[in-house]
């Protein structure tokens, strides 16, 4: 993980090293590029540069299911 300092990589090798799931880490990294591409479109169009909650609802919760069961320890922390 120390290798990389983009998202996407390091997901990449979570998934690769089998710390995460292939196919969620492949998820991850879709949602990813999906919020950074929508962040790029609004950042050009002089909006600010934050996407409203509900546009991202499902893959938020894609997101916490997958870290409460990565990362299980902090969800009690």
């Amino acid at each position: 993980l120390l290798t990389w300092s983009d998202n996407i990589r390091q997901l990449e090798v979570l998934g690769k090293t089998g710390l995460l799931d292939s196919g969620g880490a492949e998820e991850l990294a879709e949602i990813y590029r999906n919020y950074r591409n929508r962040v790029h479109l609004l950042s050009l169009a002089g909006e600010p540069r934050l996407a409203p909650r509900e546009d991202f609802a499902e893959q938020s919760a894609t997101v916490q299911e997958l870290w409460q069961h990565f990362l299980p320890a902090a969800e009690s922390a």
